[in-house]
């Protein structure tokens, strides 16, 4: 004969409403994150697994050229500043979130006058053109996501090295 005394249950009262306390504490503490891994308690830190990657950055613009023309004057009229190729050289990129640019043109000789545009599509954002002498010219701008342009015009130039270095932040 099975004796029954070990098949009880528990009487409802004291131990009974303990027993469903503990039960709950360590469901809620294992459904609710008892990871391995402590918490530092920066919230909002962006190395948090719920946080979507931001997009990439362009990647940096870094080229010499030697330039051997200078640029038709009546091309700057119609807005379109490229169309002697010996003269102006473009630099296209691509930006996914909001950055900061900052684009650095240097030459050798200080009689030489380039100028340095910005473009997002046809439209001008900004112009970086100074008259001689000087050997820099630059752009610093905010952009939003779109489509650009560096575009570097020899303006008064016989032969002249220039250097480009365009870098990227996120904004």
């Amino acid at each position: 004969m099975v004796s029954t005394t070990l098949l009880r249950p528990v009487p409802p009262g004291p131990s009974m409403q303990r027993y469903a306390a503990v039960l709950a504490l360590l469901l809620v503490a294992g459904c609710l994150g008892a990871d391995d891994e402590p918490d530092d308690g920066d919230a909002g830190d962006e190395s948090d697994a719920g946080d979507v990657p931001r997009p990439p950055l362009p990647a940096p613009i870094e080229d010499s050229q030697t330039v051997t023309g200078s640029a038709d004057p009546a091309n700057f009229v119609t807005g379109e500043p490229c169309t002697n190729e010996m003269a102006c050289t473009e630099y296209p990129f691509s930006v996914a979130t909001n950055v900061s640019m900052s684009a650095q043109l240097t030459w050798t000789i200080d009689a030489s006058d380039f100028d340095l545009y910005l473009y997002e599509g046809d439209e001008q954002v900004t112009l970086s053109g100074a008259t001689p002498p000087g050997t820099s010219e630059s752009i610093s701008a905010a952009l939003a996501p779109g489509d650009y342009r560096l575009i570097v015009v020899a303006w008064a130039v016989t032969m002249d090295t220039y250097t480009l270095e365009a870098t990227f932040e996120y904004a």
